[in-house]
């Protein structure tokens, strides 16, 4: 999360990564610092709020590629299904390499079956099960099938709009060409985007290691482990890319 923004801020703004790794070190350890109350406080008048504003930004881009929106369409799910696919993904090596790096990059997306959702929410204070439930549900849903398939389709129309912004892009770089295409804030727009959604992440995330911790060593352990997660907040931030994505698939 905290190399996500370190790479859109020196894009945009030409931030050094130190200073984002400090400045994100700081705003995040203060609010875990705060307790459970000030993560739950946070998380959840940002998170609601920057998703709309963020998919608000992908409609818009949206309608600028109205003329390619089907094309696009019709291309991810021509490619999804086309035979080379299929043939592909019916080769042992290929599927052997699909669920892993499928899997990796899912549980990136949401956590659902790795257990930290449970945490989340035997911490929440409602005032039946079932309203906790309906917010575990649809959340794989919101982030997945919607704030995904969004992303996605923007950057494949955006493909087709502009091939040329597109040219030799990296990966990471995809994004960031659909969303330059804003009239005058398409880059910042991002930025802040992918800043609020990678702090909250943060957040929410210390928490869960807040508890395993607690289980593993007593509270005694909480202190040490907090200290920890904000300097790998600042870690994060400097270390090269390939280091970044083995250490999470680690």
């Amino acid at each position: 999360q905290s190399y996500a923004v370190t790479q859109a801020a020196r894009a945009t703004c030409r931030l050094s990564p130190h200073l984002v790794g400090i400045v994100l070190a700081f705003l995040t350890g203060t609010v875990i610092l705060g307790g459970v109350k000030s993560i739950a406080n946070i998380c959840e008048r940002m998170v609601p709020a920057i998703s709309f504003v963020y998919l608000f930004g992908c409609l818009l881009l949206m309608l600028l590629y109205h003329d390619v929106l089907l094309s696009a369409c019709l291309l991810i799910l021509r490619d999804a299904f086309s035979f080379r696919s299929v043939t592909g993904g019916m080769a042992g090596a290929a599927v052997q390499h699909a669920l892993r790096y499928g899997i990796a990059r899912g549980l990136f997306t949401n956590e659902a079956g790795i257990g930290t959702s449970a945490i989340a929410a035997a911490a929440s204070h409602v005032s039946e099960p079932r309203i906790q439930a309906y917010v575990s549900m649809t959340a794989v849903f919101w982030d997945t099938v919607v704030m995904c398939l969004v992303t996605g389709i923007v950057i494949v129309a955006n493909m087709l709009y502009d091939p040329a912004s597109v040219a030799g892009a990296a990966e990471t770089d995809l994004t960031a060409a659909a969303f330059r295409h804003l009239p005058y804030v398409g880059d910042a727009f991002l930025t802040i985007s992918l800043a609020a959604f990678a702090v909250t992440t943060l957040i929410g995330w210390s928490y869960f290691g807040e508890k395993a911790t607690e289980y593993l060593v007593g509270k005694k352990g909480i202190p040490l482990y907090k200290l920890g997660y904000i300097l790998m907040i600042y870690f994060g931030a400097i270390i090269p890319m390939h280091l970044v994505w083995e250490s999470t698939d680690l």
